[in-house]
């Protein structure tokens, strides 16, 4: 019966909603995951996936993904291919949900190293402008952020370490650290100059985050922007990192224009 049930909510979006309450652990179906799927894990999955599709709201800390992925260790590729599948159909998607609890398993790393190849062959020939992975690298329940953190940058590291001369791998993985609070994508971006010198994956590489919002006027968020590029400097020191300097003091140099347009602008319009 519940394969039947599946089965049609895939096909119907209005059914698939009547699946959501499978993924509240408040509802009496939710406490009886383990129960009602045991023995059909991969159902379990197919039904998370048909619910998202109709409500992006369902699940939205993980609670549910996490128990599937203790039944069904393969549920977090299946999920990222289905996100990727709906991203490149233009779809609107949008992935709010709260991933801190994968951080907090004991498994955490082969849970997200999975989730990171998958996702990185899912977008490798992908005209996405933004990665999925940047999703389960926010931090939303600060009472645990330091330790989901420090999980994060640890597994970061790694990636750099085991794969700086890939540099595509770089640059896509990059697209994750440019959205990091400034001192931790610092951190990141030194490590992978001290592995890699080279000035075209540098050219290559997003530094800042690809749209940063604001409420006014534009010139604080320029601001930080300048200090952040300032703060880079330091670190390029010798002649390996002539060009890179030159970068950086050129990305600068643009900002401080913009800075200027802004200035005109907050006048004509009378913000303060």
């Amino acid at each position: 019966m519940t394969s039947i049930l599946v089965s049609r909510a895939e096909a119907d979006g209005r059914v698939a909603f009547t699946l959501t309450g499978l993924f509240n652990a408040h509802t009496e179906l939710g406490a009886r995951l383990w129960e009602l799927f045991a023995e059909e894990p991969p159902l379990l999955a197919r039904a998370y996936i048909a619910a998202h599709a109709a409500t992006d709201s369902v699940d939205h800390d993980a609670a549910a993904f996490s128990q599937i992925l203790d039944l069904y260790p393969g549920f977090a590729r299946d999920y990222v291919q289905w996100v990727a599948s709906e991203r490149q159909s233009l779809k609107r998607f949008v992935d709010h949900r709260d991933y801190d609890r994968l951080w907090l398993r004991d498994d955490y790393e082969a849970v997200l190293r999975d989730v990171i190849d998958a996702i990185h062959d899912a977008e490798r020939e992908s005209l996405v402008w933004s990665t999925h992975l940047s999703a389960f690298f926010g931090t939303k329940a600060q009472a645990e952020a330091a330790p989901v953190t420090e999980r994060q940058d640890a597994l970061l590291g790694q990636l750099i370490e085991e794969r700086h001369g890939d540099a595509k791998f770089m640059e896509w993985l990059f697209h994750v650290v440019a959205r990091l609070p400034e001192e931790r994508r610092r951190k990141h971006l030194i490590h992978l100059l001290d592995r890699n010198q080279d000035f075209v994956l540098f050219q290559r590489l997003p530094l800042e985050p690809s749209n940063g919002f604001f409420r006014g006027s534009e010139l604080p968020l320029l601001r930080r922007r300048i200090e952040f590029l300032e703060s880079l400097l330091t670190s390029l020191q010798g002649l390996a990192f002539l060009d890179h300097k030159l970068e950086v003091q050129r990305r600068i140099q643009r900002l401080e224009e913009d800075v200027q347009t802004a200035k005109r602008h907050d006048f004509q319009e009378g913000t303060p």
